[in-house]
């Protein structure tokens, strides 16, 4: 099943052959024998390097620690960016002279702020990088929101918002309904509604906005 090399085969055969000729008759030390045996049998197996995908229990093991360790560290990154944006934006929008607006930012910076700080304590668990800075696009994004101002900046806010939870809200489905992760599916099932209805109020602020929008550029025709 594990595709061992002949050579180590015979030479587990040969071990063998030779415990019987000098008559180990102690159950103790044909126990620890046999450990010994089954130990390189197992280090063996590991380094045996092959390209199917049927080699059996100890594989397909290996493979989803592996695949549970990219799918942890992926969702951390991505859940950190996010609530580190959304802190941020929150930050921005605070100038806005609309109260609906800043009400709506400094809700969202505060459960932001203790999602990232449950994600932080979870990762730092588990030894998982945390992000701290913005990747381009995104800082992009930070940028022009701070250039912006009055009822252009509410807008972009806003829009900024539905993207953000558009992309969180599937990202948090997905890592809740994992088995792997039992931590951080408990994590991500307990943030859900908050986000969905994040989306929610973003898209009902939107419309709102919008509307505003398209009456104060008629009013100017």
């Amino acid at each position: 099943m594990f595709g061992v090399s002949t050579q180590f085969g015979v030479a587990c055969k040969h071990l063998l052959k030779r415990c019987v000729s000098i008559n180990i008759t102690k159950r103790g030390n044909m126990k620890k024998l046999i450990l010994i045996v089954l130990s390189g049998f197992f280090l063996a197996a590991c380094q045996q390097k092959s390209e199917q995908t049927n080699q059996g229990d100890l594989d397909e093991m290996g493979q989803s620690v592996i695949n549970q360790e990219d799918d942890s560290t992926g969702f951390v990154s991505q859940a950190a960016m996010g609530n580190l944006m959304e802190i941020r934006s929150g930050q921005l929008a605070q100038r806005s002279n609309n109260p609906e607006v800043k009400q709506f930012a400094t809700m969202l910076m505060q459960e932001h702020e203790q999602a990232h700080q449950e994600l932080t304590e979870i990762a730092e668990r588990k030894k998982i990088f945390v992000p701290t800075t913005y990747p381009p696009a995104r800082q992009s994004m930070l940028m022009r929101l701070d250039s912006l101002k009055g009822l252009q900046r509410d807008y972009q806010y806003v829009e900024l918002m539905v993207s953000e939870h558009e992309i969180a809200v599937p990202l948090f489905k997905k890592a809740a309904a994992q088995k792997e992760d039992l931590e951080l599916a408990k994590f991500a099932q307990s943030k859900l509604p908050s986000l969905e209805q994040h989306l929610a109020e973003a898209k009902k602020l939107q419309i709102k906005l919008a509307k505003r929008s398209n009456n104060e550029t008629g009013s100017g025709r």
